[in-house]
């Protein structure tokens, strides 16, 4: 029996809008999309809504999210998916 390496993250191309993202993780088992909030400014995808939901995170921080945005055409090949992310301001994590 082939014992086969770690394929490491999973990761796939997308564009959202004029923006190209050549490595997107890609986690099947993940219960939210998370977007960091300043690419959430660069994209300009427009207002945030509010949202009370809180993220209890692998290194048992809880996060507050920035909001939502919704309804963000994400394409991936030549299909176009709605998708709805939680915005987070990932700044704050770097030094955990």
């Amino acid at each position: 029996m082939v014992k086969y390496k770690d394929p490491g993250c999973p990761t796939i191309s997308v564009q959202i809008g004029d923006s190209f993202v050549e490595r997107a993780l890609l986690d099947l088992g993940a219960s939210v999309n998370l977007l960091p909030y300043s690419i959430y400014k660069q994209l300009g995808l427009g207002e945030l809504k509010a949202t009370t939901i809180t993220l209890s995170l692998a290194n048992r921080l809880i996060k507050v999210p920035k909001g939502v945005v919704e309804d963000v055409l994400v394409q991936v090949e030549k299909f176009y998916y709605p998708v709805d992310f939680v915005v987070l301001d990932t700044e704050s994590l770097k030094n955990v």
